[in-house]
């Protein structure tokens, strides 16, 4: 059977100080001291690359580790990935490999069941079940793709911890179906990496469009869905999402900021009190393309509603709003094109715009991309473009009657 390496557990004296020898040898160092109290173990975890070292150190006497500690440290372990822990022991008893130690669930890595197993050379091993966040999510005919790959795309994406980050998203581009085939196991794989990325002080923004209010369906906040792909309906279905009550531009956030960017804004779709404007207003606010094969960015109708483009004009829709127990009639804009004047949106002009001055950064993820830009870039930039071309956001000019 063949098995994949999780991470090597290492024993040393003090983790603080081994975090800040290995910070300085330049390892990637997650910083938190983790508690095992059922191990009676303090955990530090640092990487180079994909190698995992998980750091131990006895929190007294009692510890299974104490002997080990006082007596050399060092590597204690090495953890490996199983599919079905059950069965995997009673293969390994069965061959007369070893005996078993213990098995347990650790909630220093997600709450996993794992067991520690010494081989017949007296060698630990733990084994670790199979989570999401192992399985391969999407792949290519040159590599299989995990929740790792799609983290580290991100970070090299510009996307860093604290950022306030909207986020337009199509996870079909990227390679085929990998081992995840439920579909809403297969987009909150997507979400933790950007959550993961963004930690608990950043702020993720998606569209959750829906246009039924337009024909007089009722919306609302808590059950209609986004009509906007499965990344932004899963995620507003999250329990720490917050979502606006615009019944038919409304967005979804988690994180520091989803409460703000979700509240007290006007009933502009775009333009003064959106969320649009809102975001322009919070410092090193991003824009983040992810997967979707062409600029889709909705931050460009309010740059045209800020200049009063003649090729839009709003319209006004009235009905029925559900926002937890309060039922209310409201009226709500929605910035609409001229239909009737060959009015064809165009956001080819700015994307070529904003790489050619190398504000947007573009990296490859599978047979996907993804483009980062700041929001402030975009609105500079889109206003420019409009001086110079009234029809920037158009594929050519429209046939606008007087």
């Amino acid at each position: 059977m063949k098995v994949n390496i999780h991470h090597i557990g290492k024993v040393v004296r003090n983790i603080a100080e081994e975090l800040e020898n290995y910070s300085q040898l330049g390892f990637e160092v997650d910083r938190k001291i983790y508690i095992d109290q059922e191990q009676k173990v303090k955990v530090g975890k640092v990487k180079a690359g994909e190698v995992l070292i998980e750091l131990l150190e006895p929190l007294d006497e009692t510890s299974p580790i104490s002997k080990f500690h006082r007596k050399q440290g060092g590597v204690h372990h090495i953890s490996i990935m199983v599919k079905d822990i059950d069965d995997y022991v009673r293969r390994f008893k069965a061959d007369r490999l070893g005996f078993v130690l213990t098995k347990k669930t650790t909630s220093v890595f997600d709450q996993r069941t794992v067991c520690f197993i010494s081989t017949n050379n007296r060698e630990i091993i733990e084994l670790i079940e199979k989570n999401q966040y192992d399985k391969v999510i999407f792949r290519t005919k040159e590599k299989d793709f995990r929740f790792a790959d799609i983290v580290t795309a991100l970070k090299e994406a510009g996307v860093e911890k604290g950022d306030t980050l909207m986020v337009h998203a199509d996870l079909a581009k990227f390679g085929k179906l990998g081992e995840i085939t439920n579909r809403s196991d297969f987009a909150n794989v997507f979400v933790d990496a950007f959550l993961e990325v963004l930690g608990p002080e950043g702020t993720l923004l998606v569209p959750t469009f829906s246009y039924s209010f337009c024909n007089r369906e009722i919306f609302d906040v808590k059950n209609t869905p986004s009509t906007v792909g499965l990344f932004t309906e899963e995620l507003r279905k999250r329990k720490d999402a917050c979502r606006s009550i615009h019944p038919i531009f409304s967005v979804a956030a988690i994180g520091a900021k989803a409460a703000e960017l979700t509240t007290d804004l006007s009933q502009n779709s775009f333009g003064e009190g959106s969320v649009y404007d809102k975001l322009l207003k919070l410092e090193n606010s991003k824009y983040l393309i992810f997967g979707v094969d062409y600029f889709a960015c909705t931050l460009v109708h309010h740059i045209e509603r800020q200049v009063g483009i003649p090729y839009r004009y709003v319209k006004e829709f009235a009905g029925t709003i559900i926002n937890e127990n309060h039922t209310f009639e409201d009226k709500y804009e929605f910035f609409v094109r001229h239909l009737d004047s060959e009015v064809n949106p165009s956001f080819d002009k700015i994307e070529k715009r904003l790489l050619d001055r190398g504000l947007m950064k573009e990296v490859k993820l599978g047979e996907g991309k993804i483009q980062m830009v700041f929001n402030s870039d975009i609105y500079k930039e889109g206003l420019a473009g409009l001086e110079q071309d009234q029809w920037f956001f158009l594929k050519n000019e429209p046939n606008l009657r007087n």
